[in-house]
């Protein structure tokens, strides 16, 4: 190296420190500053609870090498909870998703247009979202990774929380709000649960399930809450099942169909041809 270049890198290091200098007096004469004692700074726990959703629990999951807790903040609780899961490892999440990937890859569920299962239970009627009756017990991939994250991860924070089975005649369950980090971001808690057996047992049966990419973002909700007035909200879905350069979708019109949309009080618009000529 030429003494130039020693003398332009040494330059390029005091540059920077006097940047960083500079950074910190601004950060300081800023902090000083009534209000913004905490500019820049991560919002401390206490300032957090009193705008938490109620009623709600906040789980915040955190998967390293060396342990994995759940921290649980609740706007009816003075303190966090710290719930230490000794039985979950950062090895154990990253091989679950591996197995998960491997599985979605494997039945080309992360390719349009593939052939999906659609179970029809008695009567023709569609599933959605509940166990299917008469389903063959045998144990999958899918289920042993469901079984693992029920029995090493969510059950014990469930048991630690005293958050107890919902009782049938119930109208009402209890809000959970998971947060979750790493490779656990990656992997379906809100579906933990042990489906195989003659007594199923997952998450549903003792709480709603909602996840938050951070703390922060759902306490923006409470803080400033947006009323929607219901006779100008409505949600608009659209499909295009064989759009240029892309595979067929099969099932739209079985999922998006009149038949299903009208029984939410929607209007339905076939744009498919002959219909588009119509329409233009």
């Amino acid at each position: 190296m030429s003494i130039s270049e020693k003398v332009s890198l040494e330059d390029q290091a005091r540059d920077h420190l006097r940047s960083a200098r500079k950074w910190d007096e601004l950060l300081a004469k800023i902090r000083a500053t009534p209000g913004l004692e905490r500019f820049l700074e991560p919002s401390a726990w206490y300032t957090l609870i009193p705008h938490l959703p109620q009623p709600a629990r906040v789980i915040i999951i955190n998967v390293d090498i060396r342990r994995c807790d759940a921290i649980v903040l609740s706007a009816g609780e003075a303190n966090p909870i710290h719930i230490p899961l000794p039985d979950f490892s950062l090895a154990k999440c990253n091989q679950y998703r591996q197995d998960l990937v491997a599985q979605l890859h494997a039945y080309d569920y992360r390719d349009r247009g593939r052939t999906v299962a659609i179970y029809l239970e008695r009567g023709g009627q569609f599933r959605g979202f509940r166990r299917l009756n008469g389903a063959k017990k045998k144990e999958t991939v899918v289920h042993g990774i469901l079984r693992g994250l029920w029995q090493d991860l969510v059950k014990p924070i469930l048991q630690a929380l005293g958050i107890q089975k919902i009782p049938s005649s119930s109208t009402a369950a209890p809000r959970i709000w998971w947060g979750s980090t790493g490779p656990l971001s990656f992997l379906p808690v809100h579906a933990a649960g042990i489906y195989t057996s003659e007594s199923t047992e997952c998450v549903l049966d003792y709480a709603v399930s909602s996840y938050t990419p951070t703390i922060a973002a759902l306490i923006d909700r409470v803080r400033n809450p947006r009323p929607i007035q219901i006779d100008v909200s409505g949600l608009f879905i659209t499909c295009q099942p064989s759009a240029i350069g892309g595979s067929h979708i099969r099932w739209y019109t079985f999922s998006l169909g009149p038949s299903q949309l009208g029984q939410l009080g929607s209007t339905w618009i076939n744009l498919a041809p002959p219909n588009r000529a119509k329409l233009t």
